[in-house]
C-alpha cells in the first residue's frame, strides 16, 4: 500500500501503522502442550473452513492421538460428521487466549486475499506457532520457518505435513514459539500502536 500510494503522494508524507494486540491479555506461555490443532475461523468459505476439516481428516487418519479444536458457529451436519473435531461454538476473548495457549498450533488456511488476520498475532503472542495460507501480508511481516510456516493457499496436504513437524519436532515448536512471540513484541504490541497514533496525530496538527 505504501507502494501504491507513493505513487500519488510524497513518501515522506506516508505513515504506516501496524495493527496491535494487548501482549498482557495474549500473553506467552511456556507450560506442557497437547498435541491439539486449532482453528477459529467458523463455517466460513473465505476462512477456509473446509481446508482445516480436510486438515483433520487427513492427520487424523496418520495420527490418531491428535486433538482438533474449531471455534465459531458450524451447522450440526457437519458437528455430527466429524467426531473428532471438538467443535466449540462461539467463545468469549478469555476462552480465545485459553485455547491458544494450550494449541500446539493454529490453523489460518484463509482463501481469499485478507488484509490481516489478527488471530496470526494473537496466536503467535501465546508462543502457538500459526500454519498459514501464503497471502501478501502475511508473507511480508513473517519469516516461513522461522516465525511462522505458510502453506500454499487451499492446499490440506501442504498444511497437514507442516502441521506435523510442528507436532513431532519440540525443538522446531520451541523456536517458532520464541520468534513468533518475539516479532509480536517488536511489530504488534498495542502500546507501540498508540505512541505512533500519538506521534502521527502531532504531526498532522503541526502541518
Amino acid at each position: 500500500m505504501r507502494n501504491y500510494f507513493s505513487t500519488y503522494i510524497r513518501k515522506e508524507r506516508i505513515f504506516v501503522i501496524n495493527n496491535g494486540i494487548n501482549l498482557q491479555e495474549f500473553n506467552y506461555y511456556e507450560g506442557k502442550r497437547e498435541k491439539i490443532v486449532s482453528y477459529l475461523g467458523g463455517q466460513s468459505e473465505v476462512k477456509g473452513y473446509k481446508i482445516f476439516l480436510k486438515i483433520a481428516e487427513i492427520l487424523h487418519d496418520q495420527m490418531p492421538e491428535v486433538k482438533f479444536f474449531a471455534a465459531g458457529t458450524f451447522s450440526d451436519d457437519l458437528i455430527n460428521k466429524y467426531p473428532y473435531v471438538s467443535f466449540l461454538g462461539q467463545i468469549n476473548r478469555q476462552k480465545v487466549v485459553k485455547i491458544l495457549q494450550e494449541s500446539r498450533c493454529t490453523v489460518f488456511p484463509v482463501l481469499w486475499k485478507e488484509p490481516f488476520g489478527l488471530v496470526v498475532l494473537e496466536s503467535s503472542a501465546c508462543g502457538t506457532p500459526i500454519v498459514a495460507s501464503g497471502i501478501d501480508t502475511i508473507q511480508e511481516m513473517f519469516k516461513n520457518g522461522e516465525d511462522i510456516f505458510i502453506a500454499k493457499r487451499g492446499d490440506a496436504n501442504d498444511f497437514a505435513s507442516k502441521i506435523k513437524m510442528i507436532l513431532n519436532d519440540d525443538i522446531l515448536f520451541k523456536k517458532v514459539s520464541k520468534n513468533a512471540r518475539q516479532k509480536v513484541e517488536t511489530l504488534f504490541d498495542q502500546q507501540n500502536i498508540y505512541k505512533n497514533f500519538e506521534i502521527l496525530l502531532k504531526k498532522i496538527i503541526e502541518s
